[in-house]
């Protein structure tokens, strides 16, 4: 998952779990990765936080639930802000929180890692969001949740596919494996659980044409007429030279991006036949991300890969957040029978300071 390169170890703030409520959406758990935390333009700050999908989700149901809030300029700051000692540290700690989320967690870490066990890179998110020993899937268990969203996986895609090496992504049957080891580990809380399927990470606007790159002038002559496509993450990695190459390593080409959908497709038909043994309907996010708005990458607009992504084209934006949320809202309606308020417009983030709006 997209980080910013260096993070510093902060003060740990155990979280306090959600407190069980007897009836309604309350007893929310939301467990997952960056795209469960809310993290945009590869960071994590607490209006990120606030913006994510399950606390907009549990707003729109009328039972609010919190994140383990981050300091400014957050854990860690988006792009290159700086690190300050206060990045990872709770602004909340007194607050309940209950999305578990941790940027960078890949299906395995959700059961299995704890700050103690985390990489020393990751350390600090898993402390702000954790607290010192909790993974993901204890937090959850000690919540006692009355509803759990479960959206992991695209990390063990989606970085290797970034770098033009989605042969190395988890394997299928290691992920089958894991994920109904995770759903077997949840079913005693007897919560209702909603599965989200891994979204097609070959569409991510940051995976950008090489004929793009050529004519904004960020490519080299080998990408004027190339198939292949260069992450946004080598645009701005200083340690790679530049124009980029559209015939290097990094480049993911037609054939590395069919394997790539290949490994997703092979890790949604595992989710789906998995939810349908325990009665867990998923949802497809796929689906719901071809409805964002169409947008070239423009390094000199104001939101370079469109409205609905944050300016690292791969984390939705908070207009992005907000389309899941409505889109699992309804979906959760249609399984349940339940009566969450549906926005007719959400509100465009881009746009705000002008008070205009786009319709979902």
């Amino acid at each position: 998952m997209l980080l910013a390169s260096l993070l510093l170890s902060g003060t740990l703030t155990g979280c306090r779990t959600l407190t069980p409520s007897p009836s309604g959406f309350s007893g929310y758990v939301a467990l997952g990765d960056s795209l469960t935390a809310g993290m945009q333009s590869v960071g994590l700050t607490a209006q990120n936080q606030r913006d994510s999908f399950p606390l907009v989700l549990s707003r729109l149901a009328g039972s609010p639930i919190h994140a383990p809030e981050s300091l400014p300029p957050g854990c860690p700051p988006p792009f290159a802000q700086g690190i300050t000692i206060t990045t990872c540290v709770r602004a909340n700690p007194l607050t309940p929180a209950s999305n578990f989320g941790v940027p960078g967690a890949s299906l395995y870490d959700v059961g299995h890692t704890s700050y103690q066990t985390a990489p020393d890179l990751y350390k600090p998110l898993y402390g702000l969001i954790l607290g010192p020993e909790d993974t993901q899937l204890s937090a959850a268990l000690r919540a006692r949740p009355r509803f759990i969203t479960l959206w992991a996986g695209s990390n063990d895609v989606l970085g290797v596919t970034l770098r033009g090496r989605p042969e190395r992504a988890t394997t299928p049957a290691n992920f089958e494996k894991w994920y109904g080891e995770l759903l077997d580990n949840l079913a005693p809380t007897g919560a209702r659980i909603v599965l989200i399927e891994v979204p097609d990470i070959t569409t991510a606007p940051s995976l950008i044409p090489g004929s793009r790159l050529h004519v904004l002038g960020l490519g080299g002559a080998d990408c004027e007429r190339s198939p292949n496509r260069v992450s946004f993450t080598v645009l701005y990695d200083r340690r790679i030279a530049k124009p980029v190459s559209c015939t290097a390593p990094y480049a993911l080409t037609p054939v590395e991006r069919e394997a790539a959908q290949n490994t997703v497709n092979a890790y949604n038909t595992s989710i789906r036949a998995l939810g349908k043994a325990r009665g867990y309907p998923v949802f497809n996010a796929t689906e719901l991300l071809r409805e964002v708005t169409p947008f070239e990458y423009d390094p000199k607009a104001p939101m370079p890969f469109g409205v609905d992504f944050s300016n690292d084209g791969v984390h939705p934006s908070s207009l992005g957040q907000a389309r899941i949320a409505r889109g699992l809202a309804e979906f959760i309606n249609k399984q349940f029978g339940t009566t969450i308020e549906l926005p007719e417009r959400l509100p465009n983030v881009a746009l705000a300071e002008a008070g205009k709006e786009l319709s979902p």
